[in-house]
């Protein structure tokens, strides 16, 4: 119990201060480990944020660095039709879509990349520049018939 002593000094037992002081450590420990997951959870949510925006803005704010953009497409085309087209879909399904392409390219010779393993025999192009400028590239390439990669980006020239 805590009291004076013979010299009127109040005195308090070892293990009550000593417990005191380790309650306070471990609410210190607590609040630290709070903080550091919630700067964490901040981090993660701030690069799924930034990395959704990049991934549905990259179109336009490569467009804005380019002056002279000059983008025509195949008649019938539109942009919400071609967010349609999916991965599998056939020829007339895409056809059906987007109707008809600017230009169908064989590309069964060549490959996507020299590192890639991907092979496609056809190229529809649905997009392209008058003027040899920056402008909205649109193609989709079919492998065995099926849609196997669907290309949108914005070249700059």
């Amino acid at each position: 119990m805590p009291g004076r002593d013979s010299h009127g000094v109040w005195r308090v037992p070892r293990h009550r201060t000593v417990l005191m002081l380790n309650l306070d450590a471990e609410n210190a420990r607590v609040e630290d480990e709070r903080a550091w997951r919630t700067r964490l959870l901040w981090v993660l949510m701030a690069g799924v944020f930034l990395t959704n925006t990049a991934r549905c803005s990259s179109d336009w704010f490569l467009s804005l660095l380019a002056h002279d953009e000059d983008t025509y497409y195949a008649a019938g085309y539109t942009e919400e039709a071609f967010h349609q087209v999916n991965l599998g879909m056939t020829f007339d399904e895409v056809r059906e879509l987007l109707g008809p392409p600017l230009d169908e390219y064989d590309v069964s010779n060549r490959r996507n990349s020299p590192h890639s393993k991907e092979v496609y025999t056809t190229a529809w192009q649905y997009s392209d520049t008058r003027a040899d400028r920056s402008y909205y590239v649109r193609m989709i390439y079919f492998h065995e018939g099926r849609v196997s990669n669907i290309l949108a980006e914005f070249y700059v020239d």
